[in-house]
């Protein structure tokens, strides 16, 4: 039976292609050092627990020499980019390192919210750029021409916005490509 209840844990197998929302034991065990029993235990105990490290996952902007670029990585086997640095190629495996990567790109897709967003102002035009020999990026899209990045107009890093986000701006001499040749 697909889809159907596999009845409480232990109580018996259930019909072959049934669903069982028992979660696997390594999601169990992930969740029980997610518990805040053990930081509660070491408070009571005198000790302070340990301090998370938040790491924002967002892709980072640097500027050099009056130029943006992410502040991405590459794989030293098969030069495959990433938006962040990372230890290890998600390809082949091999080891990475970091790698400076644009500052020009290609806008694959985007759009603008006129919605009101916690923090933000509406209008907001995103765009995900791929960047030139890098990889494809979520970016804002800034200036008075925020609704000018059609899908294959040209775009630049220019910096970062007041929040910390990726912030692109049209090629002044750019036009948008299209599909077709003509």
């Amino acid at each position: 039976m697909l889809g159907g209840a596999a009845g409480p844990p232990g109580a018996g197998a259930p019909d072959e292609g049934a669903f069982d929302a028992t979660p696997a034991p390594a999601a169990r065990t992930a969740a029980a050092h997610m518990s805040p029993a053990p930081a509660a235990a070491g408070a009571a105990a005198g000790t302070a627990a340990p301090a998370i490290e938040r790491v924002d996952p967002r892709p980072q902007v640097v500027e050099r020499d009056g130029v943006a670029l992410l502040a991405g990585g590459r794989c030293q086997a098969c030069r495959y980019p990433t938006a962040t640095p990372l230890p290890r190629c998600p390809v082949c495996g091999g080891p990475g390192e970091p790698d400076e990567i644009g500052p020009g790109g290609t806008v694959f897709s985007a759009t603008v919210l006129r919605i009101p967003v916690p923090g933000r102002t509406p209008p907001l035009a995103l765009a995900y750029v791929d960047l030139d020999d890098g990889p494809r990026i979520l970016a804002h899209v800034g200036g008075d021409a925020a609704f000018a990045a059609a899908p294959g107009s040209r775009v630049h890093l220019v910096g970062r916005t007041g929040d910390g986000d990726p912030l692109v701006a049209p090629d002044a001499a750019a036009a948008p490509t299209s599909g077709s040749a003509s």
